[in-house]
């Protein structure tokens, strides 16, 4: 039997002083040597004691500490213990503790950040085939994914336990059945206790679901700038100037951070050189979701599509000296 859907709040535009700025905070990465990074889509996350994670060759991990410094590399290029062929996501389970979700060994893979393997595990009745975990609590985080059993298909999001690989519900749909031109085309982040934010990324609404499969939040924003158009009507390739997309989500006690991908003036230059950082601009926005309230709202000439932490972007840049560097950068918000 279909629940009862919770009541939709439409999101209020900022009243004043809602402008953003972004300020560095740390840069990482070294020229040469194991500090040096290599890949071009590496996504970093904290733990409680400042130290950095990132995931980017996909085959080892690089650990720097609360000044930036580099500090060891965990893993590497290898089907044995303690080794990764195709890292697609990491949580952060606990302050010094990762787990990795290999898609090619189909394991999940717990270091401490000194680099000991504490448990290797596969999942049970689903795979790693999406880059979207969130840590919920303690071994817990929700797997957002298809899973084709009849006890699951249609429930996107998935309570498991990084330990045993088990899953211990399913949950994130009223009727129990899946949007199929949505598809699964959402980015989640953890909620209070062990609830968790959904948004579609193609229309701007942003759910908070309990994993006993309550809605317990449903939010919808309304802004020109972002119109309601169907899925099948949705333009995102080279051909024609692509719609706005979600494509990013953290959340913390009271708000809600916001990535936007949000075409740039000079997207059909950047369509003929399939260069994404020309073909969009990211709008970055702040929302008080407790009392429906957009409370920032800021559109930056850069493409950000990583919250390392709320109000903590993640990107990679190259120096002017052809080095790769991660850096983090503060959203903050005016007159606060």
């Amino acid at each position: 039997m279909a629940q009862e859907a919770a009541r939709v709040t439409v999101v209020e535009p900022c009243l004043a002083s809602c402008g953003l700025t972004l300020v560095l905070e740390r840069e990482y990465g070294e020229d040469v040597g194991p500090g040096m990074i290599e890949a071009t889509g590496a996504r970093g996350w904290l733990d409680d004691s400042g130290r950095l994670y990132l995931l980017g060759s996909r085959t080892h991990l690089q650990v720097f500490g609360s000044d930036g410094a580099f500090l060891r590399r965990i893993s590497r290029r290898g089907s044995g213990p303690r080794e990764l062929q195709n890292g697609l996501s990491l949580v952060v389970t606990g302050d010094g503790v990762v787990s990795v979700l290999d898609r090619s060994r189909v394991m999940i893979l717990t270091f401490h950040w000194t680099g000991a393997l504490l448990s290797e595990t596969r999942p049970k009745g689903w795979t790693v085939l999406s880059p979207r975990t969130v840590h919920v609590g303690g071994p817990l985080g929700v797997h957002h994914g298809a899973i084709g059993t009849p006890e699951r298909t249609g429930y996107p999001l998935h309570l498991v336990s990084l330990e045993t690989g088990e899953i211990k519900e399913s949950f994130g749909s009223l009727t129990g059945e899946q949007d199929l031109f949505a598809g699964f085309h959402h980015v989640i982040a953890a909620g209070p206790g062990h609830s968790v934010w959904m948004a579609q990324q193609l229309a701007y609404r942003i759910e908070l679901w309990g994993p006993d499969n309550r809605l317990l939040r449903s939010l919808r924003r309304e802004a020109k700038w972002f119109p309601e158009i169907a899925a099948t009507e949705r333009t995102q390739g080279w051909e024609e100037r692509p719609d706005p997309a979600l494509v990013g989500i953290a959340a913390d006690d009271s708000l809600l951070w916001v990535f936007v991908a949000t075409a740039d003036e000079q997207w059909k230059n950047a369509a003929e050189s399939h260069d994404y950082d020309l073909f969009y601009d990211t709008t970055i926005e702040v929302i008080d979701w407790r009392r429906g309230q957009v409370v920032g709202s800021e559109r930056f000439d850069e493409s950000y599509f990583h919250w390392v932490k709320p109000g903590l972007v993640g990107q990679l840049v190259v120096t002017a000296e052809g080095s790769v560097r991660y850096r983090t950068t503060r959203v903050r918000l005016v007159g606060r």
